[in-house]
């Protein structure tokens, strides 16, 4: 095996272990989490919370350098495949990304969002 798929394969499993971590973190916190599966080419984020009230946090998980822009715009598309792919109204549906910091638990990540999307969630309001 080449350095660059090692390397590779040690990200990947980097990757599933903060997904799992989440998981387990938002279980604890008393949230129903759950991993989604992979369907296709629609990508749907890789968990989903519910939080109540109809609500659905879908969750773009990622242990990488810092890169707002870009993460956040691949949750917005994935909560709209979610939204789309389940039949849900696209208001109930809201992305989240959740970045691993070196050194920090699930408690202490970093969650990225709009504020449009943020206000929608806090607010329970259609975009």
């Amino acid at each position: 095996m080449s350095e660059i798929a090692k390397r590779n394969a040690r990200n990947r499993g980097a990757g599933k272990r903060w997904e799992k971590e989440i998981e387990d973190g938002g279980r604890k916190e008393g949230i129903d989490t759950d991993r989604t599966r992979d369907t296709g080419t629609k990508d749907q984020g890789d968990l989903v919370m519910r939080p109540g009230g109809g609500k659905f946090v879908v969750i773009e998980a990622k242990n990488a350098k810092l890169e707002p822009g870009p993460f956040v715009e691949e949750a917005l598309i994935e909560a709209a495949h979610f939204a789309e792919l389940r039949g849900l109204d696209p208001a109930n549906v809201h992305p989240v990304v959740f970045v691993k910091r070196r050194g920090k638990g699930f408690l202490d990540s970093f969650a990225l969002t709009t504020t449009r999307e943020y206000l929608r969630l806090v607010k329970g309001e259609a975009s």
